[in-house]
């Protein structure tokens, strides 16, 4: 059993389908309910109800997986070790990652998402008023936010201490795929045979849109990142991650 959590905007689609092709597997993906596999805000279950619905699953023969839950990072290493569940945190390059978010915020934003207009509201309101460095503009509140939002529960992960799996080698390295998953030997997965399985949820070029580019250096400059007992810049939690 196997809880691979991450924030999102990290090839967790294709994970999620690499992983299907394991005999037995039984594989949750952007979901709080294992049972019902129902998506994120429908239905959530708490995280040790999640787990309890992984080990029944277990017990009826399956190979129980559950890709981005997001569960709070230093609650789910806790729990899962209580659990007896294998717990890490799938990461991506930084400034990847929170440019799929922007996307994503982006694409939501222009589709009328109510609570996506919020966040591009609160954002440059209260974080971006008064920012001499940064202007006031639709583009720079929601990339912003991407940032806030990787970032943050990145950092958390950094500050539990949690188990840190990196998204580009999970698909592109097959041995490391297979060390993180404990992939049966005999099981063969096709996207490292050359038949990738890519699931790009959130791909897109924003400029499609008709979105200027964000500031982003500047806005990357206004967040520091307290880990208790230390506090890290940007660059900082990229070389925590393992991003050197």
């Amino acid at each position: 059993m196997i809880l691979a959590d991450s924030i999102g905007f990290a090839a967790t689609h294709t994970i999620s389908s690499i992983l299907a092709e394991i005999p037995d597997a039984d594989v949750s993906h952007g979901s709080k309910n294992f049972q019902e596999k129902v998506p994120l805000g429908v239905n959530d279950t708490a995280l040790p109800d999640f787990l309890d619905e992984m080990r029944h699953r277990k017990g009826h023969g399956a190979r129980p997986y559950a890709i981005h839950a997001v569960y709070e990072p230093g609650q789910g290493k806790a729990i899962c070790k209580m659990k007896g569940v294998k717990h890490m945190i799938i990461v991506r390059e930084p400034i990847k990652q929170i440019q799929s978010c922007y996307a994503w915020i982006v694409k939501k934003v222009l589709a009328g998402d109510v609570r996506a207009q919020e966040k591009l509201v609160m954002f440059d309101r209260e974080v971006l008023q008064g920012q001499p460095s940064v202007a006031n503009s639709f583009p720079n509140a929601l990339f912003t936010f991407a940032t806030n939002h990787v970032m943050a529960y990145s950092t958390a992960a950094i500050q539990a201490g949690c188990e840190i799996v990196q998204m580009e080698r999970l698909v592109s390295d097959e041995a490391y795929f297979r060390d993180a998953f404990a992939v049966p030997e005999a099981a063969v997965l096709s996207h490292f045979a050359g038949e990738n399985v890519h699931r790009a949820s959130h791909k897109g070029k924003v400029s499609a849109l008709g979105v200027a580019q964000p500031d982003e250096d500047a806005i990357l400059k206004l967040f520091n990142w307290d880990l208790g007992d230390r506090t890290l810049d940007f660059q900082g939690v990229r070389e925590a991650l393992g991003y050197v």
